[in-house]
């Protein structure tokens, strides 16, 4: 955004993604894709064994990250996340936080928040482009996180959905029952077998240099082409007492990091539905432990009342999702047929 005299690098609103800067002697490019800045300046970045550990440096949270990625004799390469960056005519810049949402006193204020972010999201996508809209697309299986975001984006008049058949371990994950209870369509993928895929296919995937460990949605390509894409990362963290509530939006693992070039590479807006007011954590776990929520809390290691009761009070029964925690990420930097 260019206000006539400075100029506001706009990032996403979550942390699975961000905006790169090249700082160099004859001003500043930005782009939302590494490997894009670095080819177009023709950047040979200096060998080193510690860009992953900077990359991953956001689980850390949105202060804690590794900022500085690498300098050249071409400039310094940057990342940005969560914040916007305000540059000036000189170079210099500033980094801006965006405002925390509205405090959330109960279950109804958090429900009415995520459904308004959401619906101005499918809004804004449906006339983004001459070209024709993005529409909507949920991601659904039988855990809490994505049923939850299907949940919310089938009431916003979402029709479509797309499912793994079976996650790590071969173990099935379908969510094909989920959806069609909520009205969907539900289309079932077969998660990627990493290890028969080409290099080529899975490059996207480890170019964000976060691990790589979304690969097992590549068969999600010919699908999620012009559509915004709901999923349920970070749930895990904010919709659980396992974790003590920060602001930050820090984490424990880099599930939904590698997705950015995957995202751009297939044309798709991506909405983990969780990131949305997840900086009021403190807010969500309180509404978590409430009275309110008694009915829908099971008392058991896997328990999630929010996500529970926004699934249940839209259609979806209590033992179609939520018995036993899945998962689809490949674990690609310890599986030594990968390396």
């Amino acid at each position: 955004i260019h206000d006539g005299t400075t100029w506001t690098v706009v990032t996403p609103s979550h942390t699975l993604e961000c905006a790169y800067v090249l700082f160099h002697r004859d001003g500043w490019s930005a782009s939302n894709s590494l490997a894009f800045l670095i080819a177009h300046h023709v950047i040979v970045p200096p060998v080193a064994l510690d860009y992953g550990e900077k990359l991953i440096s956001i689980c850390l949270g949105i202060d804690a990250y590794e900022r500085s990625l690498f300098r050249t004799a071409d400039g310094e390469v940057v990342r940005v996340s969560f914040d916007n960056l305000v540059i000036r005519p000189d170079g210099s810049h500033q980094h801006v936080r965006k405002p925390v949402p509205p405090a959330f006193p109960d279950f109804d204020a958090y429900v009415a928040y995520l459904l308004g972010v959401l619906r101005s999201a499918f809004d804004d996508a449906g006339r983004v482009a001459a070209s024709g809209p993005y529409r909507p697309l949920a991601t659904c299986s039988t855990g809490y996180d994505s049923t939850c975001a299907a949940a919310l984006a089938a009431e916003l008049g979402c029709t479509d959905a797309i499912t793994l058949r079976t996650v790590r371990g071969g173990r099935p994950d379908s969510g094909r029952e989920v959806g069609e209870r909520l009205g969907l369509e539900v289309r079932e993928v077969e998660r990627a077998d990493v290890t028969g895929r080409s290099f080529e296919r899975l490059a996207p995937f480890f170019a964000s240099g976060t691990g790589g460990e979304d690969a097992s949605f590549e068969g999600f390509a010919p699908w999620v082409a012009r559509r915004v894409v709901l999923t349920g990362f970070h749930g895990d963290k904010l919709w659980t007492d396992r974790y003590k509530a920060n602001a930050v939006l820090a984490r424990t693992d880099a599930s939904g990091c590698s997705l950015q070039e995957f995202r751009l590479r297939s044309d798709f807006f991506h909405v983990p539905v969780p990131m949305v007011g997840a900086r009021r954590h403190a807010d969500v776990r309180e509404i978590s432990r409430s009275r309110e929520m008694r009915p829908y809390r099971l008392g058991t290691r896997y328990d999630r009342p929010v996500p529970r009761r926004i699934a249940e009070e839209r259609g979806v029964e209590r033992s179609m999702f939520g018995q036993e925690k899945k998962a689809a990420s490949t674990f690609t930097s310890i599986d030594e047929r990968l390396l």
